[in-house]
């Protein structure tokens, strides 16, 4: 075997092996996110997912009362409108329960200056 053809193998089978235990670790996907529409007091709670399936979303108030719950079936993306002009001044949880278990975040509500409040991302 020629030297040439020989370092070619060697190379072929050293990227073989590094592939082989090479571990990927893809970030978890984002799937759930809430975005205030500027000067209104409206937040668009947006999903998407890879696969459609079974979607309840459900909004608490501070004292972590349900305030608003809606669920889909065999969906893999919306976006929904929420309001919160009916509601007071405050921080509100923006929870998402799909297959792929719960996503939490966490908006203020701030009539001076509706805006958007630093995201608590959780799965369980």
């Amino acid at each position: 075997m020629r030297p040439t053809s020989l370092f070619i193998a060697a190379l072929f089978v050293v990227s073989a092996s590094l592939s082989a235990f090479a571990v990927e670790n893809p970030a978890p996907a984002k799937n759930l996110e809430v975005v205030s529409v500027k000067g209104t007091e409206v937040f668009k709670v947006i999903y998407q997912a890879p696969r459609a399936g079974k979607v309840k979303l459900n909004i608490y108030n501070t004292e972590s009362e349900l305030v608003f719950s809606e669920s889909f079936k065999n969906t893999e993306s919306f976006v929904v409108p929420v309001s919160f002009a009916a509601l007071t001044t405050g921080e509100y949880t923006v929870e998402l329960i799909d297959r792929n278990g719960k996503k939490v975040e966490k908006i203020q509500l701030n009539r001076a200056a509706t805006k958007k409040a630093t995201s608590l991302h959780a799965v369980e």
